[in-house]
């Protein structure tokens, strides 16, 4: 019961701070957003990408089970290590404009987005991968086309400008949006 607990909170956190930076994405960028609501199965794209850019969860913490050598230093066994997902996910090595939200990137492959082998960290990795990200997925799936179903021509308020919030979990801290 402890588990499913967890996970349904976890779920529940993640899943809605994602749909909100979907969403604010996708209006700040009106020619993707017009592309989304032209041919829906760009709505994976828009959740992968988003989850590269923008994840909700920003770090998970790890103890080292064994001493690593990394970038000319030494983690020792037993040493908590702070993982910064959304730096790993901005790696100017591996995506071409990092800092840019891009549903057509070519070096993010959208359909492993949701599987151990993503080309992000939003999920994590491993035996650390979270067991619930095909139903984030669903999820996110279907509040996204049926809320550009019945909101086709979503825009924020006038002079409204979205701000993310939270250290950990982060995400806008509100969306004033015109439906």
């Amino acid at each position: 019961m402890t588990h499913v607990t967890q996970l349904l909170n976890a779920g529940a956190e993640t899943t809605d701070k994602t749909i909100g930076s979907i969403v604010r994405h996708l209006i700040q960028h009106p020619d993707q957003f017009q592309a989304v609501r032209q041919d829906r199965s760009l709505v994976v794209n828009a959740i992968s990408e988003t989850l590269r850019l923008t994840p909700p969860s920003q770090m998970n913490g790890r103890v080292t089970s064994e001493e690593v050598d990394i970038a000319g230093g030494t983690v020792p066994a037993g040493a908590f290590v702070m993982l910064l997902i959304q730096s790993a996910n901005r790696d100017a090595r591996r995506f071409a404009n990092p800092d840019s939200f891009d549903i057509f990137r070519t070096d993010l492959d959208h359909s492993k987005s949701f599987t151990g082998s993503a080309d992000h960290f939003a999920f994590g990795g491993g035996r650390h991968y979270c067991l619930g990200a095909m139903l984030a997925k669903a999820e996110m799936e279907i509040a996204l086309n049926l809320l550009f179903d019945r909101f086709p021509n979503m825009r924020f308020a006038d002079g409204f400008v979205p701000v993310d919030t939270g250290l950990k979990m982060r995400a806008p801290a509100e969306l004033q949006i015109v439906l």
